[in-house]
């Protein structure tokens, strides 16, 4: 063997190095590790569908879109997050017996929210499903030989993008990042606990509904990417409590933020807005800010009516 020349691998390293290591030591692997598999679908004819339906836990079946009618064999196996019994979760094996690959997922039992976030841990992919009557539908690749984990989580629990209006209700906690977006509404109806960032994009809406009130963790706030509105009404006022000196309010470039009858309480600064389009505010309280009410910086116009009583600091 001449020393200087470079190793020679077989084909399977390449495999392995290129394809199956980035997923078993990236998230699909990760997440894998924390999670109990409990039941397990083996060998479902994934062709035969609607002729013998079988409910598979939360699924109520699995098909193969489109293509002549061969053999197509698939697996399921479902899991729970020891920390956290409620949450959703199975991995599909397409097993090597056809060139199928396009399959559908008949989903049930989703209840009590309104917005759904699939994740798939294989290709970091997201969307969001809305259910009717507790069941949906979603169609995704899984090449043979190949296998996906999926998750099957609350929006508003669990992180995502909201699409459509849904309440947070009292005792409700936010524990990964969500993304406000299609023109949907935030209805906040008591304590809102968020461990995690809630971004608005543009039609966006966080509005309250009686003693309406978000709580968030050190270092997490609201993030402004678009045209956002933020408001309660004089009987409802939205109160942002921004624990351990958070960031408050970041309206992003080009953002622009209307935001009445809230209260801002305990944040870095209160609204932070760098060369945005618009802020127009008014009956909006500030707290123990840390540092500032409002900033504005590199600033276009702005429209800033606080109530007479209100203390605030103005940084221009």
């Amino acid at each position: 063997i001449d020393p200087t020349e470079p190793p020679t691998y077989s084909p399977l390293y390449y495999e392995i190095r290129d394809n199956i290591y980035p997923k078993t030591n990236g998230l699909f692997g990760k997440t894998l590790q924390r999670l109990n598999q409990f039941k397990q679908f083996p060998y479902i004819n994934a062709l035969v569908y609607p002729d013998n339906i079988t409910p598979y836990e939360f699924i109520d079946f699995v098909k193969v879109t489109g293509g002549p009618n061969d053999t197509c064999w698939v697996d399921l196996g479902f899991f729970k997050d020891p920390q956290d019994l409620s949450a959703k979760y199975f991995m599909t094996v397409n097993r090597y017996y056809s060139n199928k690959h396009s399959i559908q997922f008949g989903l049930r039992e989703l209840t009590n929210f309104i917005n759904w976030n699939v994740t798939s841990y294989t290709d970091t992919t997201n969307f969001t499903l809305l259910p009717t009557n507790g069941k949906a539908e979603f169609v995704d690749n899984i090449y043979p030989g190949d296998a996906k984990l999926y998750s099957v989580l609350p929006v508003i629990l669990y992180g995502g993008t909201l699409i459509a209006d849904e309440t947070a209700g009292e005792g409700i906690t936010l524990f990964d990042d969500m993304i406000i977006e299609n023109g949907a509404t935030l209805y906040v109806s008591g304590n809102y606990y968020s461990k995690a960032n809630i971004t608005v994009k543009s039609g966006g809406k966080i509005t309250a509904l009686a003693n309406g009130k978000i709580i968030f963790d050190a270092g997490k706030g609201i993030i402004v990417d678009g045209n956002v509105q933020i408001y309660g009404t004089a009987n409802n006022r939205l109160e942002l409590e921004f624990n351990s000196g958070g960031p408050g309010v970041t309206v992003n470039f080009g953002g622009s933020l209307s935001m009445s009858y809230c209260d801002i309480n305990n944040a870095v600064i209160g609204i932070n807005a760098e060369a945005a389009g618009t802020v127009n505010i008014s009956n909006v309280n500030f707290t123990n800010c840390q540092y500032y009410g409002i900033v504005l910086f590199g600033f276009g116009n702005g429209d800033i009516t606080p109530p007479p009583t209100a203390s605030h600091n103005l940084q221009m």
